[in-house]
Formats: structure tokens, C-alpha cells, sequence
């Protein structure tokens, strides 16, 4: 397939391709939107090819948009390949959004990874954050699928690594009526090693030993027969694997962010793919202090998604 550069009027080194030419043909009308039809045929030396394309672009005179005045956008390009040795090829570019002087931050995510994808072994640019503080609070909602419908947890919690305290609230819909809500505070002390559950609708509270599953415990390097709270990264579950940055992308409205990729491999075929989302700029301007946004959580078996959670920070 041809770049679209070259259809722009680039060559290889993307310089100014002299031999590109566009002529009127005609007027058009694509997705409803007034146009008017050119037509160019170039070679390619590169690949050693005859390019025919055809551009329906925006008639300025009918179609203005979210553009400047007479300024127009291109729509569709249909191009035709015929390669000196090799078989004739035809394919349609569909642009959905054209900007014809970019940014510097659309010039940028130009090159970066696409949403969502893990590339294995690249070099990380950027390091994922490590200045969390050793007392932090958080609010989040966490989207996990269910067998009827998806169920939203509100929770909020609450990590002390100085006094070796957390306390987590909890508010989940009732699996019995989905119109009621099961909220549950817990409280886990590491000075004393117990696990404090009070359910706040039946106001009965548990006492329990913490134990390996909590997800603010690691085992001490010591004595792997001592439990003990976690540092605040492992508390943002930075620390089990290896994050790649991927740049720069739109999370919230007006909000970008920062974005760490990563995946570890697990038992029976199951890998963890995780996604962190840290606040880069809001409505423009630079954040002094990055925070958590949001963490997305992709589980696969055998090459197969079984299980997606999105967990949205609302503040920290």
C-alpha cells in the first residue's frame, strides 16, 4: 500500500515530489458532504510503480466545518497501483479527520503506538511514576463485567505505609437485588497482623488474620513466613511488572495523559495486560504532579480475552 504522504505529494525521504500533479475532474457529494472530484497520476520510484488516485475533497464555497475559512478536507482517496513487475492493485483510503497543519502534539502521537497495543522488549522513554506518597487516598469506580449486566463498584481507600494502615469502603449492587447496594468497610492493620470487615447494613464486623491474597500485602524478603504492607507502588501495582511508555493520550474530557503499558504471563496460559493512564495536561496546561486516572486490566487464556476491568480514579 502507498503512504499517505505519497499521496500528499511526498516522495520517499518526504520532500516535495515534483512529479506530482492534481487536475479538477469534477464535482461530488461524499457522506452528504458537497465536493469537488481531482485526479493525479504519478510514478513511484521507489517501488517502481504508476500511481492513479483519485481525492474527493470538501468545495469550500458549500462546506466549511470545524475548519478555517477556505480551507477544505479530504474525504476519500481511491488509488490504483500498477507496479512495473507484479499485479495491479486497487484499495480506497476512507479519512475521517484530515488536519492540515498539525500540531506538535498530533505530529507526535503520529508516531507513537496505537491505544492499547504491547510491543515486547521496546525501550521505555519514560519511566512509570515512582513519587507516590507514603500516605495517599483515593476515590475510583471499577466497571467489571458481569453474566446479566456489568456491575460498577464505588470504592474508597485509604494507604498509610508510614503507619502500616489501610481502610478500603466498598459499595457493590446486591447480587439478590440489583436495585440495593452492599457497602462494606475494611480495615487492615499490619501493626498487629488482623483484618477488621464491617458490613454497615447488618453492622457486624469480622476479625481475621491478613493473609497472602490481600492486595496491599507482600511477603517480607526476611522471612517469607512474615506478611507486611506494601510500598505505595506495589499499592498501584507498579512494581510486578515491566511498563512501556506509549505516549501521550486523550483519557479524560479536556484531560491527557501519560500511558505505561504492560503484560506478565501467569499460569495455564493466561496473560495480564495492563494499561495506566497518568494525567499529563488538563485543557492544555502541564500538571506539576502527575495523578492516577484510570487502569485498564485485559486478562487472556490461550490467545483469548475472558475478562476485562476498568478501574476510574476520581481522585487521589
Amino acid at each position: 500500500m502507498i503512504k499517505p504522504s505519497t499521496l500528499l505529494g511526498f516522495g520517499e525521504r518526504n520532500q516535495p515530489n515534483p512529479s506530482w500533479k492534481v487536475r479538477y475532474d469534477s464535482d461530488g457529494d461524499k457522506r452528504g458532504v458537497p465536493t469537488q472530484v481531482f485526479k493525479s497520476c504519478f510514478f513511484v520510484n521507489d517501488i517502481k510503480a504508476t500511481v492513479s488516485a483519485t481525492y474527493h475533497v470538501s468545495d469550500v464555497d458549500k462546506f466549511q466545518a470545524y475548519i478555517r475559512a477556505n480551507q477544505s478536507i479530504i474525504l476519500e482517496i481511491e488509488v490504483t497501483v500498477k507496479p512495473q513487475v507484479g499485479i495491479q492493485e486497487s484499495y480506497r483510503y476512507n479519512v475521517f479527520h484530515y488536519s492540515p497543519n498539525p500540531s506538535r502534539r498530533e505530529e507526535r502521537q503520529a508516531l507513537e503506538t496505537p491505544t492499547g497495543v504491547y510491543c515486547a522488549n521496546r525501550t521505555s522513554t519514560l519511566r512509570v511514576p515512582s513519587d507516590i506518597p507514603d500516605r495517599v487516598s483515593s476515590s475510583s469506580e471499577l466497571l467489571a463485567p458481569g453474566r446479566d449486566m456489568p456491575a460498577i463498584v464505588s470504592a474508597h481507600a485509604l494507604y498509610d505505609t508510614e503507619f502500616q494502615f489501610t481502610r478500603f469502603d466498598a459499595w457493590f449492587p446486591d447480587p439478590d437485588d440489583r436495585r440495593s447496594a452492599i457497602h462494606f468497610t475494611e480495615i487492615h492493620d499490619f501493626a498487629v497482623g488482623l483484618r477488621y470487615r464491617y458490613d454497615n447494613a447488618r453492622h457486624q464486623c469480622t476479625v481475621r488474620n491478613i493473609t497472602r491474597r490481600e492486595g496491599d500485602t507482600v511477603v517480607s524478603e526476611d522471612d517469607t513466613n512474615l506478611l507486611q504492607m506494601g510500598s505505595p507502588e506495589h499499592l498501584f501495582l507498579l512494581d510486578d511488572m515491566d511498563y512501556h511508555y506509549t505516549g501521550e493520550k486523550p483519557c479524560r474530557d479536556r484531560v491527557f495523559c501519560h500511558v505505561w503499558i504492560g503484560e506478565k504471563t501467569e499460569p495455564n496460559n493466561v496473560v495480564e495486560h495492563r494499561e495506566w493512564y497518568w494525567s499529563s495536561t488538563i485543557n492544555g496546561e502541564p500538571i506539576v504532579r502527575s495523578i492516577p486516572m484510570k487502569l485498564v486490566t485485559k486478562r487472556y487464556q490461550n490467545g483469548l480475552l475472558n475478562n476485562t476491568v476498568e478501574i476510574s480514579n476520581t481522585r487521589k
